[in-house]
């Protein structure tokens, strides 16, 4: 057994709390020793975001919908300051999950630096995959600050928009999504005008 500062250390408890630092692949046959030098620090908290270290592909005629979400996206990790300093973010484990035709819902163990805690260790994972389709959008193009002593007009008056929707989305996507619009050049005669986009109409 070793003492340190008046508490007694059992060798199987050293033995044990040593391994515990160690990398996987690494195993702690004896320690034999007849001193030890321990070096101490204050133990703090930090919140860093989650970084997901995802491998994928879509199947063909699908398409991820909307972000990947996460059940958490920080989480709280327990060191040294000194350790602490440098850390930015959490990833997790790599993983190649392969070719995706469905939703996908998965844990990921969180990779948690030597020395540090955490007040988890996975983080739930899910990923929303549709089927889609091609549509295609004739959506007019406004003039925005057209008044009587301008009367302005466009040629051509539309814009042809073609694009991937999920199926789930297909009927929620009309003219209505999008709004074009030029502004007016007083400064020219026949002006070739730069067409804008906004995902919504202005008010």
């Amino acid at each position: 057994s070793f003492h340190i500062n008046g508490a007694t250390l059992s060798h199987q408890d050293l033995t044990n709390l040593i391994s515990r630092h160690l990398p996987p692949d690494l195993q702690l046959i004896d320690v034999v020793s007849d001193s030890l030098n321990f070096q101490f620090g204050w133990q703090q908290e930090k919140r860093v975001p989650i970084h997901v270290n995802l491998a994928y592909t879509i199947a063909n005629q699908y398409m991820l919908v909307g972000s990947l979400s996460l059940s958490e996206d920080s989480v709280a990790i327990i060191g040294t300051g000194d350790m602490l300093e440098s850390l930015s973010s959490i990833e997790t484990v790599s993983t190649n999950i392969g070719e995706l035709s469905d939703n996908y819902t998965t844990s990921l163990p969180l990779s948690i630096p030597i020395g540090l805690s955490a007040n988890l260790n996975t983080v739930d994972v899910r990923l929303r995959v549709e089927q889609y389709t091609e549509k295609i959008l004739q959506i007019p193009i406004n003039v925005h600050n057209n008044n009587d002593s301008l009367h302005v007009t466009v040629i051509p008056t539309t814009v042809d928009v073609r694009c991937n929707v999920a199926l789930s989305y297909y009927d929620s996507v009309t003219p209505h999504s999008l709004h074009f619009w030029v502004e007016p050049d007083t400064l020219q005669q026949f002006p070739r005008l730069p067409v804008h986009l906004s995902p919504t109409p202005r008010s």
